[in-house]
């Protein structure tokens, strides 16, 4: 949900012609499309904002009467996005999605299909277990605060803003931004795991407590794996 009606229906279009949808089209044959026009209607919208920033009110009224079922496909998947907008969809947009569904007055079920990483580093077999509200990975007394990390990065935003920056200049600031909040668990892994080393020292002449990890991580291999790994599978 977003963008302009025309975008929406151009996406609707390009997703009904893959081959998810070949038995349905070998089914209804040359009336796949008016088939399809009577079931699915798109609607320009936003999941960063409240009720979608749908400001059609009859609109809203219709799809709070109707609508039962909610599948939330997460989120962005662009590792090199800025912090603001990867909070709005990924954050937010979950957010958002659930209040919308508390409002619905038909709602039987919300799905939300998020990402391989969201249970965290765990072995074996993962059952799908409801969480509370501020509860984090593992139970890690450290809780999450969503509303603090949307003010702060208003603040930079408002900031930025303040001073006339331009478009290159916020994205940049806003990619940082996104670093300095990233809780790099599996960076201090490695870190922990290369003091460990006793034995490289002598084998590789080598020490590796003389290396600032953090600084190698944060300004080496992130970017570095950002800039020639992921992008090229994507």
């Amino acid at each position: 949900m977003l963008g302009s009606y025309g975008d929406n229906l151009d996406q609707v279009n390009h997703v009904f012609k893959k081959d998810l949808f070949r038995v349905v089209q070998d089914k209804w044959g040359a009336d796949f499309g008016s088939f399809i026009s009577n079931k699915v209607v798109a609607v320009a919208g936003d999941v960063s904002r409240d009720m979608f920033g749908v400001l059609d009110v009859k609109l809203s009224e219709e799809m709070l009467e109707d609508i039962n079922i909610i599948v939330h496909s997460a989120a962005s998947t662009n590792l090199d996005e800025r912090f603001d907008v990867a909070m709005g969809t990924n954050t937010m947009g979950a957010f958002n999605v659930l209040n919308f569904a508390k409002s619905c007055r038909k709602i039987q079920i919300i799905l939300h299909v998020s990402t391989a990483y969201v249970c965290g580093p765990r072995k074996g077999l993962v059952a799908e277990e409801p969480i509370h509200m501020g509860q984090t990975l593992n139970n890690s007394p450290r809780l999450l605060h969503i509303n603090l990390e949307k003010q702060l990065m208003e603040e930079k935003l408002s900031e930025l803003h303040a001073h006339n920056a331009n478009e290159e200049t916020i994205t940049k600031t806003m990619k940082e931004f996104g670093m300095i909040s990233f809780d790099d668990q599996n960076a201090e892994k490695l870190r922990i795991a290369a003091r460990g080393v006793l034995g490289m020292n002598e084998e590789f002449n080598f020490n590796p407590k003389a290396i600032n990890w953090k600084d190698y991580m944060m300004n080496i291999h992130f970017p570095g794996l950002v800039k020639y790994s992921i992008r090229s599978k994507m």
